[in-house]
């Protein structure tokens, strides 16, 4: 994945419409209301299970992952990017077949 600078991913995680809700709610450590989460989507569903994993550092929203350490969550925006990248830099699978 190219590079990013932290400024451009913490502007795009406050401005993602699932991950801006959660880093303010981090941010301030109370989830929101449950009946505004379960009429959202499902991805707010699976941020409200996983409420007390997550952390906020120098404004960016991360997974805390036990042994692994922190994992840092992408917005919805580089999911295509990451997902490409992936798919040509760590070599295709058919290539080997």
């Amino acid at each position: 994945m190219a590079h990013v600078e932290l400024k451009e991913l913490r502007k795009h995680q406050r401005e993602d419409p699932v991950l801006g809700i959660w880093i303010r709610a981090v941010y301030v450590d109370k989830k929101p209301p449950k009946k505004e989460v379960i009429t959202r989507s499902s991805q707010h569903q699976t941020m409200s299970r996983h409420f007390k994993c997550f952390t906020v550092i120098r404004w960016l929203l991360y997974r805390e992952n036990g042994e692994k350490g922190k994992q840092l969550v992408l917005p919805a925006i580089y999911k295509h990017v990451v997902l490409h990248s992936l798919h040509d830099d760590m070599d295709h699978p058919a290539r080997e077949r």
